[in-house]
C-alpha cells in the first residue's frame, strides 16, 4: 500500500472520487427528471385548463351561430363545468391514493381529450352541457393528484419553482389557444380547432405517458381491503391529524378568500374598462394580452423566490400585487394604469395558483396532501363562484362596477394580513421530504 501511495496511486482517493462522481450523476438525473416532470405536468394543465373550456370562451360566437343557443345557455355551459371541477375536487383527494395518482392524473387528460373531440362534433346545447361537465371534472381530477407526485417525486428545494411553471401551463396554452384561433378559424372553422387542438393534445400526452410509464409514476393502484390492518389504520388517523390541524385550516381560509378577490376581478374587468369606462376594446385586449404574458412568466419567477425566501414571502408579494392592481382600476387615471394593473393581476394569479399547492406539497405527506388541497380546491371554487355573483349583484344594484373592485381591494388587504399568520412551510411532523427542523432554519 505504501509502494502504491508512494507512486500516486492512493486507494482511498480513488474511491472517495468514485463516490463524488456517483453522486454527481445522481444529481443531473434527479434534475433531468425533474425538468421532464415540470414539462409534462404544465402540457398536462394546457391540455385540461388552456384547451379546454378556456378554447370554449374564445370560440363562444362561432358555436353560438352554428348550434344555436344564447347567453343563458352560455352561462349555464360553464355553471355546469364549474359544478363538475368542485365535485372533482373533492373526489380526487378521496379516491386518487386507491386509484393511483399518475393513473387520475393521466386518465383525466385522456378523458379530456376525448370530451374535445366531443366539442367538435357537438350539436345540440344538451350535448354541451355533458361534456362542460366531463371538462371540469378532469381540469381539477388531473391538478389535485399532483401534489402527491410532486411531493414524492420532487426535490424539497424545487417545489414552488416547480409547481409556478405547472401552473402557467394555462397561460401558455392560452397563448397558443389565442393565435392558434386567430390564424386558423377563418380556413378551417370552429370544428376543426376542436380536433387540430384535440391531435396536440394526444401527441403530447402519448410522449408524455411512456415517460411517466418508464419512471413508474403510473403506478399500481392500491388494493382495497375490507380487513385493514393496524398500521394502515394507524396510518388513516395520522392523516386527519395531518389534515384537521391549524395550518391545514388557514391554508384552507386563504384559498377561500382568494377567489373572492380574482375572480370577479378578471369577470367585470373587460364591460368594466369598456362599457362604463369607455375605453376601447383593443385597451381591454392589450389588458388581457399583458395579463396572459406575465402570467408566463411570473409563476416561474415567484416560484423561484418562494424557493429562495419562503412560500409566505411569494404569497405576500401576489396578494400586495392584487391589492395594488384593483386599487389602479378603481381609481383608474389612464389606460398605462389599467395595463399596468393587468400586468399586477396576471403575476399574481397565475403565481398564487402555482404557490398553494407547493406550500401543501412542502408541509404534508402526499396522501394527506391530497385531501387538503382538494378541500382547497372545492373551497376555492365555491368562493369564486360566489365572487361572480356578488360582482353581478353589486352592478345592478348600484349601477357601477366601483365596489367590486373596492372590494377585492379589502380582501386582498385581508390576504396579506392572514399570509402573516401562515406556518412557515415544512414544519408539519406530516411533511413528506422536507428538511429538519435545524437545517430549516
Amino acid at each position: 500500500m505504501h509502494s502504491e501511495t508512494a507512486q500516486g496511486v492512493d486507494p482511498l482517493h480513488n474511491e472517495q472520487s468514485l463516490v463524488l462522481e456517483a453522486a454527481s450523476q445522481g444529481r443531473h438525473h434527479g434534475l433531468l427528471k425533474t425538468i421532464v416532470l415540470t414539462v409534462i405536468f404544465a402540457g398536462f394543465i394546457g391540455i385540461t385548463y388552456g384547451f379546454s373550456m378556456d378554447l370554449f370562451s374564445i370560440l363562444i360566437p362561432d358555436m353560438m351561430k352554428s348550434i344555436g343557443f344564447n347567453y343563458v345557455e352560455t352561462g349555464a355551459v360553464a355553471g355546469i363545468a364549474r359544478f363538475g371541477f368542485l365535485l372533482a375536487s373533492l373526489l380526487a383527494g378521496l379516491l386518487a391514493p386507491t386509484i393511483g395518482y399518475g393513473r387520475t392524473i393521466v386518465g383525466s387528460v385522456l378523458l379530456s381529450l376525448c370530451a374535445q373531440i366531443g366539442m367538435g362534433v357537438s350539436q345540440s346545447v344538451g350535448m354541451l352541457y355533458v361534456l362542460a361537465f366531463v371538462l371540469g371534472v378532469c381540469s381539477s381530477a388531473v391538478y389535485v393528484p399532483m401534489v402527491a407526485v410532486v411531493t414524492k417525486s420532487i426535490p424539497f428545494q424545487h417545489r414552488a419553482k416547480v409547481f409556478g411553471i405547472i401552473s402557467s401551463g394555462q397561460s401558455y396554452a392560452d397563448f397558443a389557444s389565442g393565435l392558434l384561433v386567430a390564424s386558423l378559424l377563418p380556413i378551417i372553422g370552429w370544428r376543426n380547432i376542436w380536433f387540430f387542438i384535440a391531435v396536440l393534445g394526444m401527441a403530447i400526452t402519448v410522449f408524455s405517458i411512456l415517460y411517466l410509464f418508464r419512471h413508474g409514476i403510473i403506478e399500481a393502484p392500491v388494493e382495497v381491503r375490507a380487513n385493514m390492518p393496524d398500521s394502515d389504520r394507524s396510518s388513516v388517523k395520522k392523516r386527519l391529524r395531518a389534515i384537521s390541524n391549524r395550518q391545514s385550516m388557514m391554508i384552507w381560509l386563504i384559498m377561500l378568500a382568494s377567489g373572492l378577490s380574482t375572480y370577479p376581478f378578471q369577470t367585470y374587468i373587460s364591460p368594466f374598462v369598456r362599457d362604463e369606462l369607455g375605453f376601447s376594446v383593443n385597451l381591454a385586449g392589450g389588458m388581457w394580452s399583458a395579463i396572459g404574458f406575465v402570467g408566463m412568466w411570473g409563476g416561474f419567477a415567484m416560484g423561484f423566490i418562494a424557493d429562495r425566501a419562503g412560500i409566505r414571502t411569494a404569497l405576500t408579494i401576489c396578494f400586495l400585487a392584487m391589492l395594488v392592481s384593483s386599487l389602479l382600476v378603481f381609481f383608474h387615471p389612464n389606460a398605462t394604469s389599467l395595463v399596468a394593473a393587468a400586468a399586477l393581476y396576471g403575476l399574481a394569479y397565475f403565481s398564487m395558483y402555482g404557490l398553494f399547492p407547493a406550500y401543501i406539497s412542502k408541509s404534508f405527506d402526499p396522501t394527506a396532501s391530497t385531501t387538503v388541497f382538494g378541500v382547497g380546491n372545492v373551497l376555492l371554487g365555491l368562493s369564486t363562484t360566489l365572487g361572480g355573483f356578488f360582482g353581478g349583484f353589486a352592478k345592478s344594484v348600484f349601477g357601477t362596477f366601483h365596489p367590486v373592485y373596492l372590494s377585492v381591494s379589502v380582501v386582498s388587504l385581508g390576504l396579506v394580513l392572514l399570509t402573516l399568520f401562515l406556518k412557515r412551510e415544512g414544519v408539519n411532523p406530516s411533511a413528506a421530504g422536507t428538511p429538519s427542523p435545524v437545517a430549516a432554519v
